[in-house]
């Protein structure tokens, strides 16, 4: 399952594509007035004659972080006379934000416009991110499910709010979900194997076509059986009492270890769903300092000593 934060970033940049033209001609500009400490000297010394009352940096942004983006682009809007002014101070400054760019970068009061740009922007952004978790809220959704201090309480709250009208046919869909899942795992659990193989071992030589079917039937007749069985249990754990939520310390991964014999398959999905790790922002970007670590001039670094170096 992809990083929240990234899929965020992801779905913005995708959003901003409408308006990349102009995120460029800030990012160049940027860029080209805190490239040297005399040009960024120069900067701010206009900035005083100008009397702009900030006294922000100007600062480039991070590609792959969409909120540094947002705060270049703000910072560049209040110095906007600024660059305008330096356009007829350096000969080699070429690339100057216009009038049109900074109106497409006044974030703030897009909210107040009926702008069909910023309608597109929208609809973008809302089909990614609908692409993104559609892939993932089955995840998380089961991963709540499997919480024997929610269940389906979790889902029946929040779902409303964000589906509206549509939310129950989102949390059915979700059902459905789960129970697929258990027949899937039922299928992969030792005790199911083991109940195949004795059936196997067991097998009346082949009889007449006649009578294949009868077999068939006995199979399928089984085979539901046990279906239900599951089905049964797991429709038991939903409408089982929930826990206390206010307890102190509740380890959800030791409540379903106890469990294991009541609910086998719900504990397998539980074991692979629940032991998932979850990483922060910040433990995420560590990773990300690899490309400083290992760069054209140090390549030969052994691999145990990259990793020693990124974990320290």
């Amino acid at each position: 399952m992809r990083c929240c934060a990234h899929i965020l970033n992801l779905v913005v940049r995708d959003g901003l594509q409408l308006i990349s033209g102009s995120i460029e001609t800030i990012q160049y500009s940027v860029g080209f007035w805190t490239a040297t400490s005399k040009r960024d000297e120069k900067f701010i010394e206009t900035a005083r004659q100008l009397k702009v009352p900030s006294i922000k940096k100007l600062k480039l942004d991070c590609k792959t972080r969409w909120n540094s983006t947002y705060l270049m682009l703000n910072t560049a809007l209040e110095y906007k006379d600024v660059f305008a002014r330096l356009k007829h101070r350096e000969s080699l400054y070429k690339r100057v934000p216009t009038e049109d760019d900074r109106s497409k970068l006044a974030i703030d009061l897009w909210l107040l416009l009926d702008d069909n740009m910023v309608n597109t922007m929208e609809t973008n952004i809302k089909l990614m991110f609908e692409k993104y978790w559609e892939m993932m809220n089955y995840l998380l959704a089961i991963g709540s499910i499997l919480d024997p201090r929610y269940k389906m309480k979790t889902i029946q709250f929040y779902y409303p709010l964000v589906y509206g009208d549509m939310s129950s046919f989102d949390i059915e869909k979700i059902r459905k979900k789960l129970y697929e899942i258990v027949e899937v795992y039922k299928k992969k659990s030792k005790q199911y194997q083991e109940v195949k193989d004795s059936r196997s071992s067991y097998l009346m030589p082949p009889l007449p076509k006649c009578g294949s079917y009868a077999d068939k039937f006995d199979m399928f007749m089984d085979s539901n059986t046990n279906t239900e069985l599951e089905k049964s249990k797991l429709n038991y754990y939903l409408e089982k009492s929930l826990l206390p939520r206010n307890t102190n310390y509740f380890d959800i991964l030791c409540s379903w270890k106890m469990n294991v014999i009541k609910y086998p398959i719900l504990h397998d999905i539980a074991k692979n769903v629940l032991a998932i790790p979850v990483t922060t922002v910040a433990s995420e970007s560590t990773f990300s300092t690899s490309g400083r670590v290992l760069c054209a001039h140090r390549n030969r670094l052994h691999p145990k000593t990259v990793e020693t170096l990124m974990c320290a």
